[in-house]
């Protein structure tokens, strides 16, 4: 419904220069972490933008049971047609690897390498990410072009639920001592 006219803007050859480095576990399970808990986030505001603006009784009852798995979530939208089935098997892919992480206790720096096997199976439209290797960093990047395209639809949605920010020269990041 929203997402098959969703342009991919990102830039995936900077993007994978930024992320390329050696990974140790603790930073594999850092990033899969990371990122999917920001791959939910995107899920909540495209539901809580669906809610909104096109059938609030459709995920009233979410309301009282705030901890829905992701997994409920994301079959809602695909059953509305919000999201394209690709959009809804990438972000299928990227949960397993993250449960896979989530839960096992040991993982050696092997076992975490071959997690991201199932990248291969990803829908992926852009030559540059299709072509990499099915690691971490594949799995950053994809996960990256899915929070986008979430956003998007949103916005879509709901023009007010998306904020635009823009950095600039001039934009300074300090630690605020008192906080």
């Amino acid at each position: 419904m929203y997402d098959h006219e969703i342009e991919d803007d990102l830039d995936y050859e900077l993007m994978h220069k930024q992320l390329l480095k050696k990974y140790n576990i603790r930073e594999h399970l850092t990033a899969v972490l990371t990122v999917s808990g920001i791959s939910e986030i995107a899920i909540n505001l495209t539901v809580d933008a669906v809610k909104r603006k096109i059938d609030p009784n459709m995920l009233e009852e979410w309301n009282d049971k705030p901890f829905v798995p992701m997994s409920a979530k994301l079959k809602a939208l695909r059953s509305a047609n919000i999201i394209s089935e690709e959009l809804y098997q990438n972000m299928r892919i990227l949960f397993n690897i993250r449960n896979k992480f989530a839960h096992k206790t040991f993982l050696s720096l092997e076992e975490c390498e071959t997690i991201f096997d199932v990248l291969k199976d990803a829908a992926i439209s852009n030559p540059f990410l299709e072509k990499l290797p099915n690691d971490i960093v594949k799995f950053q990047l994809l996960s990256s072009c899915c929070q986008v395209t979430l956003g998007k639809i949103s916005e879509k949605i709901d023009p007010e639920s998306a904020m635009h920010l823009e950095a600039t020269e001039e934009t300074e990041f300090k630690i605020v001592e008192d906080w």
